[in-house]
C-alpha cells in the first residue's frame, strides 16, 4: 500500500529553502531588469529557476548519499580530490564574507529611512550590532531566521503595494544592443536564487518524517521552495519598476516619494531582515573555519568580525556591483564544484552529460564578470 505523502513537511521545507533563497539579492532585480528589458528579464528569472531547482536536487541527492548529518566541506572532500576539495571550501568562505559585504552595504539605506543616519555610521551601527550575535551564538537561530524572512517578506510587501497604485512606463526590450547585456543579469541572479544552505536542513528533516512514516517527496519541495522565490521575484521587481523605472544602484534611496509611514515601516523590516541573515551567516562561518578548515578560533574570529567591514571602508564596490561580482565569482564556482560532486558521486546516471549544461551557465557568469573588470 502506498504511503500518503505529508503536506505539512512538505509545506515546511519548502518554505525553509524559499525563506533561505529569498534575501538581499531581491533589491539587486529591478536595477537588472531595467537595463534588459522586461522580455529578457523574464526569461533569465526563469532559466536560473530552473538552474537552482537542478543544482539544489543535486545537492540533496549528495546529502542522502550519507547516512549522518554532513556540510559542504565534507561532501568535497567525499566526492572531489583533496586539492580541489580544499579550494570548493576556499570558495564557500570567499562568497559568505563577501555575503556579509553586501548586507554592510545594503543597510545604511535601510536605517537612513528609519534613524536618518547614513554611510559610515550606519554601517558601524549595523556591524556592531550583527558583529555581537555572531559571537553570543544564539541557541534559538530558528526564531532568528523567522523573524528574518518576516523581515524581508514584509519590505517586499510594501513595495508590491505602493507599486500596485503607481503605473509607470516599463521598458519590454533591453536598453543596450551590445552582447555584454544579455549576460548582466548573471551574477545578480545566481546571488538571488542560491540556497544551499537549506538543503542539508531540508534533507535531515525528510529523514525525521520518514521516521515518524510522515514522509513527503523532496524533489516536491525543492521545487515549490524554489517557485515561490521565482514568484515573489517577478511580481516585486513588476511592482519596483512601477514606482520607479529607472532604479540607481542605490535601490532603496530610488523609494524616496514613497509616504513617509511606509518608508519607515520598510526601514525597519529591512533592517530587521538584513541583522539576523548577518549574524546568522557569520555564525556560520566562523563555524566553517573553525570545524571544517581547522583554522585556529581566534583567526576564525577576527576574519569574521574584520573583513566584512574593512571591506566596506574600502569602498569596494557599489551594492550591485557586489552582487554581481559574488554570485558571478563565488557562486559560480559553487555551482561547478557541486555539479562535478554530483558527476563523479553518480557516474552512471542518465543524466549526467544534461549536468554539463550548468558548466555553460556558470562559465558565462565567470566570463561576464572578467570582462567587466577587465574594461
Amino acid at each position: 500500500m502506498r504511503r500518503r505523502e505529508n503536506n505539512k513537511n512538505l509545506i515546511f521545507a519548502s518554505a525553509l529553502l524559499a525563506g533561505t533563497i529569498i534575501g538581499a539579492g531581491v533589491f539587486s532585480l529591478p536595477y537588472v531588469v531595467s537595463k534588459i528589458g522586461i522580455a529578457l528579464g523574464f526569461f533569465c528569472f526563469v532559466l536560473f529557476a530552473i538552474v537552482y531547482y537542478c543544482l539544489h536536487l543535486m545537492y540533496v541527492k549528495i546529502a542522502l548519499l550519507h547516512k549522518e548529518k554532513h556540510n559542504f566541506a565534507y561532501f568535497a572532500e567525499q566526492h572531489l580530490s583533496p586539492r580541489a576539495g580544499i579550494w570548493a571550501s576556499i570558495t564557500i568562505v570567499g562568497g559568505m564574507v563577501l555575503s556579509l559585504a553586501v548586507y554592510l552595504v545594503l543597510a545604511p539605506s535601510f536605517i537612513h529611512l528609519f534613524l536618518g543616519l547614513e554611510g559610515l555610521p550606519a554601517a558601524l551601527l549595523f556591524w556592531g550590532l550583527g558583529s555581537i550575535f555572531i559571537f553570543v551564538e544564539l541557541s534559538m537561530l530558528g526564531i532568528a531566521e523567522m523573524l528574518g524572512v518576516a523581515g524581508i517578506l514584509g519590505a517586499i510587501l510594501v513595495i508590491m503595494g505602493a507599486g500596485s497604485t503607481i503605473s509607470a512606463s516599463i521598458a519590454l526590450s533591453p536598453a543596450s544592443s551590445s552582447w555584454t547585456i544579455f549576460l548582466l543579469p548573471f551574477g545578480p541572479l545566481l546571488f538571488s536564487f542560491s540556497g544551499r544552505a537549506a538543503i542539508v536542513t531540508m534533507v535531515e528533516e525528510h529523514r525525521a518524517a520518514a521516521r515518524r512514516n510522515e514522509g513527503f517527496s523532496i524533489a516536491k519541495a525543492i521545487l515549490l521552495g524554489t517557485s515561490i522565490p521565482l514568484v515573489a521575484y517577478l511580481v516585486f521587481t513588476f511592482a519596483f519598476l512601477r514606482i520607479n523605472p529607472t532604479p540607481s544602484v542605490d535601490p532603496i534611496r530610488d523609494l524616496a516619494a514613497l509616504p513617509e509611514t511606509l518608508l519607515i515601516a520598510l526601514g525597519i523590516m529591512g533592517f530587521l531582515a538584513l541583522w539576523t541573515s548577518y549574524f546568522m551567516i557569520g555564525l556560520n562561518v566562523k563555524n566553517l573555519l573553525e570545524e571544517d578548515l581547522k583554522i585556529p578560533r581566534l583567526w576564525s574570529e577576527l576574519l569574521v568580525l574584520l573583513v566584512p567591514i574593512l571591506l566596506y571602508i574600502s569602498g569596494i564596490a557599489t551594492f550591485i556591483e557586489l552582487v554581481a561580482f559574488t554570485g558571478s565569482i563565488f557562486l559560480a564556482f559553487e555551482g561547478m564544484f557541486i555539479t562535478r560532486m554530483w558527476q563523479n558521486a553518480f557516474s552512471r546516471s542518465p543524466f549526467r552529460a544534461a549536468s554539463f549544461l550548468l558548466y555553460f551557465i556558470f562559465i558565462a557568469a565567470l566570463f561576464y564578470e572578467v570582462v567587466y573588470v577587465i574594461l
